[in-house]
């Protein structure tokens, strides 16, 4: 999980061995927290906005990425370093859960996996794209 900003979809630990007795004793305990449907964190760690990103990252489609103002801030655009939008880019026609409050995802035409790419290890739409999408949500230069 720490790799994952201390959390884990119940499907990933499930292929990691960990069974759903496991999950419910750690969450009985307190060890961990429910955050979503189908989604753990341990407990005590606060929600950041990096793991507000994980969050909205394990419950979109894999296909979709961080894009707008959330990829600009992780690709250290500037203006953007304390920006704490979160916005996904979800390819059109994919569907996906519900997204945690306060996640706005965004359906774009297209989202080709070389478009997109891993910063600080979350998934994110690469720069040109960023910019692009910038361009249409603030308008600036």
């Amino acid at each position: 999980m720490t790799a994952q900003d201390g959390l884990a979809s119940v499907r990933q630990l499930d292929d990691l061995g960990v069974t759903r007795a496991q999950v419910r004793t750690r969450l009985r305990t307190g060890e961990w927290e429910r955050l979503a449907r189908g989604i753990v964190g341990l407990a005590g760690l606060g929600m950041t906005w990096r793991r507000r990103c994980r969050l909205a990252l394990l419950l979109a489609h894999p296909a979709a990425a961080l894009g707008h103002a959330s990829a600009a801030r992780l690709h250290g655009f500037d203006g953007y370093e304390r920006d704490n939008r979160i916005i996904l880019s979800i390819p059109r026609g994919v569907r996906h859960g519900a997204l945690p409050d306060g996640v706005e995802g965004r359906s774009v035409k297209a989202l080709l996996p070389k478009q997109c790419t891993v910063v600080n290890g979350l998934r994110c739409v690469i720069r040109p794209v960023a910019l692009v999408q910038l361009a249409g949500d603030d308008g600036t230069d």
